[in-house]
């Protein structure tokens, strides 16, 4: 509370150099963006810094019993099959929330099969530790594009930047996490809508359905 009301009382004691200060931001914004190239940067930066993250900080480490599950039935899919054999002693293999069913001589995760199938892809070509960063760049890419089309060049590039600084965004998709891959596809589909409610195409409606 008092830190509220503190800067509160900061910005009406210097009103006029917060107004010069907000200027100078909107015109250094304005040139910055003039480029649209610059737009990109930012997304680009997020994948290379998340990756790190994930190669160098986290160590190619599963953070939590949810990604470990999704890892462990992408293995099940790359052998040809959609669940292991319960081991010879199933009470030592199974505690309670490790996120995988041990039934009737079967042993596989609990979640829907479809980010277990795209980390399976991801494992062919040792891609696992830095498929989610590269997600999450997309979902910036999509948000970016989104601002840029249906507001200004500004606005998308505070918008990049901000996201490409984002601790949430970056700690997200710096490990295998199936919150990545949802929030993509989310983001996918309301640019799709609301592009298919302004310039309906069959082509528009093909990629909302993949999407869906």
């Amino acid at each position: 509370v008092v830190l509220i009301y503190v800067v509160g009382i900061l910005f009406r004691t210097f009103i006029g150099f917060w107004g010069r200060l907000y200027d100078r931001f909107v015109a250094l914004l304005d040139r910055l963006s003039a480029n649209k190239f610059r737009l990109w940067i930012p997304c680009l930066f997020f994948f290379l810094f998340s990756s790190w993250i994930s190669l160098y900080v986290f160590d190619r480490t599963l953070m939590i019993q949810d990604s470990a599950a999704h890892m462990f039935q992408a293995k099940i899919f790359l052998q040809g099959k959609f669940f292991a054999p319960a081991p010879p002693a199933p009470g030592f293999f199974s505690i309670e929330g490790d996120m995988v069913v041990l039934n009737n001589g079967k042993w596989y995760g609990m979640y829907l099969p479809g980010f277990a199938a795209l980390l399976a892809a991801a494992i062919m070509i040792h891609a696992q530790w830095i498929i989610c960063p590269l997600m999450g760049a997309i979902t910036i890419v999509i948000w970016v594009s989104y601002v840029k089309r249906w507001y200004d060049p500004r606005t998308a590039l505070l918008v990049s930047i901000i996201s490409a600084l984002s601790p949430f965004l970056l700690l997200m998709s710096s490990t295998i996490m199936i919150h990545t891959p949802e929030l993509l596809i989310i983001s996918a589909a309301i640019y799709l809508l609301r592009n298919d409610v302004e310039t309906p195409s069959w082509w528009n409606k093909l990629l909302l359905g993949l999407v869906l």
